[in-house]
């Protein structure tokens, strides 16, 4: 029996994941990648060389698949709009990431959706960088945080402003690069916590443990969970998958998704943004979860039946390895030494190392809540001593 030929839009860690996932399905995995050194291409039945921005490359691509899935949201429109006419073939529908690729479109989204979130302020047409930063002030009472509205990811493209000039100056910005722009109200919020859901071509969902979520200059830095073990109750955790429910509906939803929100100072949640895809967030579930986030994903677009989603374990931590800030080149790190037990690294083998970037992952569980504490120093020991080993290189 032929296998059925998946093909993956990116080559990125997401994108090798996915591909880990599905040869354990039996699927034959399918890579556009630009490089052949992408982290992907190594697990890749088939890869293909080509620019996911390119809409002949990928429409090419597509046509040698039997289902096509995007590594992330940022998709030209062009693109999207040459892959519709394929119809179920390509999850989630092009329609549907172009929708959420914009964060403003969402933020209407979920206001119509009933889902609580900060309020917000349009840039019109025509408006100033100086009159938009003035009235945005004005309205949200002086608590701005500027965001593009497209490609905008890991801290990229918002600016939690500290100062009117600071805040004009990244709106000139954004309007030079021709980004479109748009205001929030900055939650005073104590924590972030995160929601990952799987959503069947039938409309079956799962939904993994809420987990918190701790980031560094705007990148996820940490995961760890389960969320109720820092105060979040059931009926809250309860009322969030509800809000995963309703997401799922309102988009039109397929495969795994994510939800990032805010927890505020008198314990109500705000929506932040969505993600409509494997996420940061869920990286644990490979270790700590009957069924990681990447395998529903693929069974959620193939709709087969989803598997369940529940921890393996009361504790669980996830860490982000990061390109140290000192080291910028053109070659592969050493990996970090991890030999304690219950520990897993997930190592991207990317040919190119930059600050902030992320390298890796590592994965610890625990069958005893009260370890959590030490899980997570665990975790922050083995990237220290990795950084330290880095640093006594450059020596």
């Amino acid at each position: 029996m032929t296998s059925l030929r998946v093909g993956i839009l990116g080559g990125g860690q997401l994108s090798r994941l996915l591909c880990q996932a599905g040869r354990r399905l039996g699927l034959e995995m399918r890579v556009l990648a630009e490089r052949p050194t992408d982290p992907a291409v190594r697990f890749a039945d088939v890869f293909r060389e080509g620019s996911t921005d390119d809409e002949e490359s990928v429409v090419r691509f597509a046509s040698d698949c039997d289902l096509l899935l995007f590594e992330n949201e940022f998709v030209p429109k062009p693109v999207l709009e040459a892959l519709e006419p394929l119809g179920a073939r390509v999850q989630p529908a092009p329609p549907v990431i172009g929708e959420i690729q914009n964060k403003l479109r969402q933020k209407r989204h979920f206001r119509e959706a009933g889902l609580p979130t900060s309020p917000f302020v349009e840039r019109e047409d025509g408006e100033t960088a100086s009159a938009f930063v003035e009235r945005a002030r004005r309205l949200l009472e002086d608590r701005v945080v500027l965001k593009w509205a497209e490609l905008g990811y890991d801290g990229k493209g918002t600016c939690v402003a500290s100062s009117p000039a600071e805040a004009l100056a990244f709106a000139e910005d954004a309007l030079a690069r021709g980004r479109p722009l748009y205001a929030e109200q900055r939650v005073d919020f104590v924590r972030e916590v995160a929601l990952v859901a799987s959503r069947s071509l039938r409309g079956d969902l799962v939904t993994w443990p809420l987990v918190v979520t701790r980031q560094e200059r705007g990148v996820c830095r940490e995961v760890y969970g389960p969320a109720r073990l820092f105060g979040v109750g059931e009926v809250a955790e309860r009322e969030l998958n509800f809000w995963a429910e309703r997401t799922g509906e309102k988009f039109r939803l397929v495969g795994t998704f994510a939800l990032e929100i805010f927890e505020d100072r008198e314990g109500r949640f705000w929506m932040n943004e969505l993600a409509p895809r494997v996420h940061n967030s869920g990286h644990w579930s490979l270790d700590g979860a009957v069924t990681s986030q990447f395998e529903n994903h693929l069974r959620a677009c193939l709709g087969l039946p989803l598997g369940r989603a529940e921890s393996l374990y009361p504790a669980f931590v996830m860490r982000n390895i990061l390109g140290p800030a000192e080291v910028s080149r053109g070659e592969p790190l050493p990996r970090p030494r991890v030999e304690a037990a219950g520990v897993s690294l997930y190592w991207y083998d990317k040919a190119e190392v930059r600050p902030g970037r992320k390298m890796a992952h590592l994965n610890a569980v625990s069958t005893e809540a009260g370890e959590l504490g030490a899980l997570r120093d665990r975790l922050e020991k083995i990237d220290l001593e990795w950084r330290a080993a880095l640093a006594k290189e450059r020596t």
